[in-house]
């Protein structure tokens, strides 16, 4: 059984991955059609999907069945996700090769399969944890799976390839991405060291919050601000979007030495885009996911929110 603090650790290392897969454009593709989108869709080229070890492909068959679930994938976006609880399940084939599905909009108990876009909570914790990460990988006949969740978004939309829906056990979720984990995956699920380090991703997404939103940014001692994108429940039960602008906290994030962390109104629209294909996020002690307004470059947001330009 995992002890508190080694659960900690794994949900910050989690996040950090969330953050690549939080919008990752990195497709693959499917014959199954995608439900219903949110929003506007339309479609959208994606690279070629990563290809299994043909030792795994032959004892795994469905790693070739799903590594392409995103070939068909729809550019969509969606909108009013403030506060949206979700979650993720990774089907991984091996190091580099995966494809990861979301929860989001998805399993109202009237219409599992149907996107509601009113809903607020697509991953109930019933459901959620009725399920083990073997279980699916039994299920879908591949080597390993990922559970990464719940987790809630803080933007109030993003824009974003989406692919078709898979059912994991009482849970419904669409292809989101195709994941490039490391080799040592087992290793870095647990290593408290990715807690307020940079990390470069691959990504081709764009995220967007509204005029008179709060935002919370993390400011390094260099005046450099990341601004949060996704929260995460996994270690702090009770955190949600309300408890983000508490005043104390600051305090649970056990922040590094001349670090702080704001709450920020934005009086106009603030986006945030990979640049050249790459975006540099990092994560909180808490497993919140943070994307930075200034590297690979400042062209990373659509202006520094410390300074409003």
């Amino acid at each position: 059984m995992l002890t508190r603090n080694a659960k900690k650790q794994l949900a910050v290392s989690a996040a950090l991955l969330s953050a690549a897969l939080v919008a990752a454009g990195a497709s693959s593709g499917s014959s199954s059609p995608s439900l219903a989108t949110s929003s506007s869709a339309s479609s959208s080229p994606t690279p070629n999907p990563p290809t299994p070890n043909p030792e795994v492909a032959k004892k795994y068959p469905g790693c070739d069945a799903h590594l392409h679930d995103g070939d068909k994938a729809k550019t969509t976006t969606f909108s009013n996700l403030r506060g949206v609880q979700y979650a993720e399940v990774s089907l991984v084939c091996g190091p580099g090769v995966a494809t990861m599905y979301n929860t989001t909009f998805m399993n109202n108990p009237k219409n599992p399969t149907t996107p509601d876009l009113n809903l607020k909570e697509s991953a109930p914790l019933a459901l959620w944890n009725s399920f083990s990460q073997d279980s699916v990988a039994l299920d879908y006949s591949v080597p390993n799976v990922l559970k990464n969740g719940p987790r809630f978004w803080v933007n109030d939309w993003i824009k974003l390839p989406v692919g078709p829906t898979l059912y994991f056990s009482g849970i419904y979720a669409r292809w989101f991405a195709n994941p490039q984990y490391a080799p040592d995956i087992s290793k870095i699920f647990g290593n408290p060291k990715f807690a307020y380090k940079e990390t470069t991703v691959e990504r081709s997404s764009t995220i967007g919050f509204n005029a008179g939103t709060k935002i919370f940014v993390l400011v390094d001692p260099d005046n450099n601000p990341y601004i949060m994108q996704a929260g995460s429940s996994q270690f702090d039960a009770t955190e949600n979007i309300q408890t983000l602008t508490q005043p104390d906290f600051a305090s649970k994030l056990h922040l590094p030495s001349g670090w702080q962390y704001k709450v920020i109104t934005i009086t106009k629209p603030l986006t945030i885009q990979s640049v050249n294909g790459k975006a540099t996020v990092l994560t909180d002690y808490l497993a919140n996911t943070y994307d930075s307004c200034t590297s690979p470059s400042t062209a990373a947001c659509s202006y520094n929110p410390l300074t409003g330009q």
